[in-house]
Protein backbone atom coordinates (compact mmCIF):
# COMPACT_ATOMS: atom_id res chain seq x y z
CA UNK A 1 0.00 0.00 0.00
CA UNK A 2 3.06 2.11 0.55
CA UNK A 3 4.13 2.01 -3.03
CA UNK A 4 0.54 2.57 -4.22
CA UNK A 5 -0.04 6.14 -2.05
CA UNK A 6 3.29 7.00 -3.05
CA UNK A 7 2.24 6.69 -6.55
CA UNK A 8 -1.21 8.24 -6.06
CA UNK A 9 0.15 11.40 -4.16
CA UNK A 10 2.91 12.06 -7.06
CA UNK A 11 -0.01 11.62 -9.96
CA UNK A 12 -2.17 14.26 -8.03
CA UNK A 13 1.45 16.34 -7.80
CA UNK A 14 1.85 16.26 -11.08
CA UNK A 15 -1.59 17.09 -12.27
CA UNK A 16 -1.99 20.28 -9.72
CA UNK A 17 1.43 21.17 -12.02
CA UNK A 18 -0.50 20.75 -15.32
CA UNK A 19 -3.30 22.78 -13.63
CA UNK A 20 -0.85 26.07 -13.04
CA UNK A 21 -0.91 25.43 -9.30
CA UNK A 22 1.70 24.94 -6.86
CA UNK A 23 0.93 22.21 -5.21
CA UNK A 24 3.17 20.64 -1.59
CA UNK A 25 2.46 17.07 -0.09
CA UNK A 26 2.06 17.56 3.59
CA UNK A 27 3.45 16.01 6.17
CA UNK A 28 2.32 12.03 6.23
CA UNK A 29 0.53 12.74 9.86
CA UNK A 30 -1.38 15.25 8.52
CA UNK A 31 -4.66 14.77 9.65
CA UNK A 32 -6.98 16.19 7.30
CA UNK A 33 -5.82 16.49 3.55
CA UNK A 34 -2.11 15.53 2.08
CA UNK A 35 -1.81 18.28 -0.41
CA UNK A 36 -2.26 21.83 -0.63
CA UNK A 37 -1.80 23.09 -3.78
CA UNK A 38 -1.83 26.97 -4.27
CA UNK A 39 -2.56 28.98 -7.69
CA UNK A 40 -0.45 31.33 -9.04
CA UNK A 41 -1.05 34.95 -8.83
CA UNK A 42 -2.71 36.39 -11.99
CA UNK A 43 -1.38 39.65 -13.88
CA UNK A 44 -2.63 41.72 -10.98
CA UNK A 45 -0.57 39.37 -8.31
CA UNK A 46 -3.31 38.68 -6.51
CA UNK A 47 -4.18 34.22 -5.84
CA UNK A 48 -7.12 32.75 -5.77
CA UNK A 49 -8.06 29.96 -3.33
CA UNK A 50 -5.50 27.41 -2.08
CA UNK A 51 -7.21 24.02 -2.50
CA UNK A 52 -6.65 21.39 0.24
CA UNK A 53 -6.62 17.73 -1.56
CA UNK A 54 -7.31 14.29 0.25
CA UNK A 55 -5.61 11.20 -2.23
CA UNK A 56 -7.17 7.92 -2.33
CA UNK A 57 -5.26 5.48 -4.14
CA UNK A 58 -5.82 1.81 -5.36
CA UNK A 59 -4.69 -0.16 -7.75
CA UNK A 60 -7.19 -0.77 -10.15
CA UNK A 61 -10.40 -3.11 -9.14
CA UNK A 62 -10.40 -2.31 -5.94
CA UNK A 63 -13.61 -2.27 -4.26
CA UNK A 64 -13.61 -0.19 -1.14
CA UNK A 65 -11.81 2.43 0.23
CA UNK A 66 -11.47 4.27 3.56
CA UNK A 67 -12.00 7.87 4.65
CA UNK A 68 -10.77 9.22 7.93
CA UNK A 69 -13.04 11.11 10.27
CA UNK A 70 -10.43 14.09 10.25
CA UNK A 71 -10.70 13.47 6.25
CA UNK A 72 -14.56 14.08 6.16
CA UNK A 73 -14.31 16.87 8.65
CA UNK A 74 -10.75 18.79 6.87
CA UNK A 75 -13.65 18.55 3.28
CA UNK A 76 -16.68 19.83 4.92
CA UNK A 77 -14.34 22.89 6.54
CA UNK A 78 -13.21 23.81 2.95
CA UNK A 79 -16.21 23.86 0.88
CA UNK A 80 -15.08 24.93 -2.84
CA UNK A 81 -11.21 24.54 -2.13
CA UNK A 82 -11.71 21.10 -1.12
CA UNK A 83 -11.15 18.07 -3.68
CA UNK A 84 -10.82 14.41 -3.08
CA UNK A 85 -8.37 13.13 -5.63
CA UNK A 86 -9.17 9.23 -6.83
CA UNK A 87 -6.11 7.70 -8.64
CA UNK A 88 -6.60 4.50 -10.19
CA UNK A 89 -2.69 2.74 -9.59
CA UNK A 90 -2.06 0.31 -12.97
CA UNK A 91 -0.30 -2.49 -12.81
CA UNK A 92 0.88 -1.53 -16.27
CA UNK A 93 3.40 1.65 -14.77
CA UNK A 94 2.85 4.91 -13.44
CA UNK A 95 2.39 5.97 -16.85
CA UNK A 96 -1.22 4.64 -16.83
CA UNK A 97 -2.56 5.91 -13.96
CA UNK A 98 -5.70 7.49 -13.73
CA UNK A 99 -6.54 10.28 -12.19
CA UNK A 100 -10.01 12.17 -11.23
CA UNK A 101 -11.39 14.70 -8.60
CA UNK A 102 -14.61 15.64 -6.93
CA UNK A 103 -15.26 18.75 -5.20
CA UNK A 104 -16.65 18.75 -2.11
CA UNK A 105 -17.35 15.31 -2.12
CA UNK A 106 -18.43 15.56 1.96
CA UNK A 107 -20.01 19.10 1.90
CA UNK A 108 -23.03 17.61 3.41
CA UNK A 109 -21.95 14.21 5.16
CA UNK A 110 -22.61 13.67 8.75
CA UNK A 111 -21.75 10.89 11.00
CA UNK A 112 -25.19 11.68 12.83
CA UNK A 113 -23.86 11.63 15.90
CA UNK A 114 -21.83 8.37 15.90
CA UNK A 115 -18.54 7.82 17.54
CA UNK A 116 -17.73 6.75 13.65
CA UNK A 117 -13.58 6.54 13.56
CA UNK A 118 -14.40 6.79 9.49
CA UNK A 119 -16.41 5.71 6.09
CA UNK A 120 -15.51 3.05 3.78
CA UNK A 121 -16.83 3.89 0.49
CA UNK A 122 -17.14 2.19 -2.67
CA UNK A 123 -14.51 2.35 -5.35
CA UNK A 124 -16.66 2.46 -8.33
CA UNK A 125 -19.53 4.59 -7.65
CA UNK A 126 -17.31 7.45 -6.01
CA UNK A 127 -14.99 7.22 -9.31
CA UNK A 128 -17.73 7.54 -11.76
CA UNK A 129 -18.64 10.76 -10.22
CA UNK A 130 -15.41 12.46 -10.32
CA UNK A 131 -14.36 14.39 -13.06
CA UNK A 132 -10.66 15.22 -14.69
CA UNK A 133 -8.42 16.96 -12.33
CA UNK A 134 -9.39 20.78 -11.73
Amino acid sequence: TTVTDQRAVRAVLAAEIALGRVPAEMPHNNPGYDILSVPQPDANGVRGPSVFIEVKGRVEGADHFHVSYNQVMAGRNTPGENRLALVSVSDRGPEFDEVRYITDYFRNFSFGGTDAAGVSLEWRKVWAKAKQPH
